[in-house]
């Protein structure tokens, strides 16, 4: 039979729960086996020597036994592992003697995973991936309308798509953290985007997001903080002129494996959407987020010429430097009244 592995970008779902414990397992097999492997595991614990290793075999043949009796006595069987990235250390050996079995019994299993690294047994020829991208806009639409209980305004569902890049999970906490601030009200009709709210991480996604940057190796955090600083959209070179160190040949390919980050056009990248970058620049501390953002001043204003006024301005203001950022943010006012805008 096939197994079948399904990569999600975040599922609202429980880790399962191990089976049943040993004794358990030797009520399935008939008694003289049963006896014999409690023997087998007497027999290991009592030797000091390489004790543990004949116990960790003793229990995985038993573990074994206890599988291909089950499939044997109970007919075909469907096993679910939701949240596959979490597998810990203790659970692998079992999982993969469950995969082990399906060529040989009526077996399927069926797992979730967020994008990244997989287990071996996930590449093999019998097993069959399954990418779940993001809802379209017209989806995230919908999905917002039924949240909100009220139907979102085609700008209110474009600016919660991109947010959120159609991820069912973030359209909906998203949709109730804007009600909840007042970025979503009714106008019209209709919710309504209002631009009033602050638009922060919902702190029901904080601990998501924060756990996927967390658990990527330490440069990669530092490139993935540091090209937030920038903003959604960034080059890598850029990127690590604030480093001050060379970046990996591979470093952003690593981050879209992990699904955080996208190529973009003209050489440049983009944070897989706004919540993302949101999360990745409220793991920056305080102080390195003010030098950060007075080191990408500095370099702007030496390339006058690739940048507006109002950009430095910002990140003069974002480094804490008033007396830099209020004759920057004066001249950008009258340079955009000059080119006759009006807000």
């Amino acid at each position: 039979m096939a197994v079948v592995v399904l990569d999600v970008e975040v599922q609202d779902v429980k880790k399962l729960p191990p089976p049943g414990d040993y004794a358990v397992a030797m009520c399935f097999l008939p008694q003289d086996e049963a006896a014999g492997h409690r023997r087998t595991v007497v027999q290991a614990q009592g030797h000091e020597t390489a004790a543990g290793t004949r116990e960790v075999a003793a229990l995985g043949e038993l573990a074994a036994r206890y599988v291909e009796r089950l499939l044997a006595t109970s007919g075909p069987r469907v096993v679910v592992i939701d949240d596959l990235q979490w597998l810990d250390p203790s659970s692998v050996g079992l999982v993969d003697l469950i995969v082990d079995r399906t060529p040989d019994y009526p077996l399927v299993v069926l797992a979730t995973s967020r994008p990244g690294s997989l287990p071996a047994w996930a590449t093999r020829g019998s097993a069959e991936r399954v990418r779940l991208g993001g809802l379209d806009e017209p989806e995230t639409a919908r999905l917002a309308t039924i949240v909100a209980r009220a139907a979102v305004d085609a700008d209110g569902a474009r600016s919660i798509h991109e947010r959120t890049g159609g991820n069912p999970l973030f359209v909906g906490e998203t949709v109730r953290a804007f009600l909840e601030d007042g970025t979503l009200q009714w106008r019209d009709g209709l919710v309504a985007m209002t631009g009033t709210g602050t638009r922060r991480v919902p702190i029901t996604l904080r601990a998501v997001l924060g756990a996927r940057i967390d658990a990527l190796p330490a440069s990669a955090r530092e490139v993935l903080g540091v090209a937030s600083i920038i903003g959604i959209t960034f080059r890598p070179t850029v990127v690590e002129e604030l480093l001050d160190t060379p970046l990996q040949a591979d470093a952003f390919e690593q981050l879209a494996a992990s699904a955080l980050v996208l190529p973009h056009d003209g050489g440049r990248w983009r944070f897989a959407h706004a919540l993302i970058h949101d999360a990745a620049y409220a793991g920056l501390l305080a102080s390195r987020r003010r030098d950060l953002h007075a080191r990408l001043a500095d370099r702007l204003e030496l390339r006058p010429q690739q940048s507006s006024l109002s950009l430095i301005a910002a990140h003069r203001v974002a480094a804490g430097d008033a007396a830099r950022a209020i004759p920057l943010l004066r001249d950008a006012a009258e340079s955009a009244l000059g080119l006759g805008a009006v807000t």
